[in-house]
């Protein structure tokens, strides 16, 4: 694990500067240091920092178009990006007129993927994507759709944020086994390949690598 120090207001530059451009789908998640997706909210808000609101907004400026379910987008209520548009995967278009991405879509037009109404394929989505011209595709969502993702066959990057408590903080990140998080955090076992590790401040952040079977 490498250790960072990132200067006061340098925190996207350095992140983005971090992650390599990409094809196809890189998928990001945070976790608190017990493992969990969400606070007592019900939301990924109370367990993030400001290290994970910089790595999210490094990534989208990175990608051609943002992935996330109506699930996530309801519970997250989500707002449209400055960086690419919002596809979003839902069964119920109308179950998402109260989200703010849609009903302020911003520069970006929404895409709405509702003609998957049984498992999600993801292999056929991100073909479908790739002929709307978008390549690099960011994923948003909970566990068990991106339990699909892994599965799917398809080549997948993963960024994984773990945030540290105040106490125990630093030393627990750097004892922490980050894979760990991962065999907590999904049903299957799935053969990544660790490509980066590193941590800043109360954040321990690795990328992992799925290939294509």
């Amino acid at each position: 694990m490498e250790k960072l120090h990132i200067a006061e207001g340098q925190a996207f530059n350095v992140l983005a500067s971090r992650i390599p451009s990409w094809s196809g789908w890189l998928a990001s998640i945070v976790v608190d240091e017990s493992g969990n997706h969400v606070g007592t909210d019900g939301n990924s808000k109370s367990i993030s920092n400001e290290l994970d609101l910089q790595l999210l907004l490094a990534l989208r400026s990175k990608c051609s178009v943002i992935v996330t379910t109506g699930a996530t987008a309801r519970a997250e209520a989500y707002r449209s990006s400055r960086f690419a548009p919002i596809a979003f995967l839902t069964k119920n278009r109308s179950s998402l007129i109260d989200v703010p991405a849609v009903k302020s879509p911003g520069t970006h037009q929404n895409i709405f993927l509702d003609s998957y109404q049984t498992a999600l394929d993801f292999g056929k989505i991100g073909s479908d994507l790739q002929d709307l011209g978008h390549k690099s595709l960011l994923f948003e969502g909970g566990p068990s759709v991106l339990e699909q993702l892994l599965s799917s066959g398809v080549s997948v990057q993963l960024v994984l944020s773990v945030v540290g408590s105040e106490t125990p903080g630093e030393t627990f990140l750097n004892e922490a086994n980050p894979r760990n998080f991962l065999n907590r955090d999904l049903t299957s076992e799935y053969q990544l390949e660790l490509a980066d590790d590193f941590s800043v401040g109360r954040n321990r952040v690795t990328r992992w690598l799925k290939q294509a079977s």
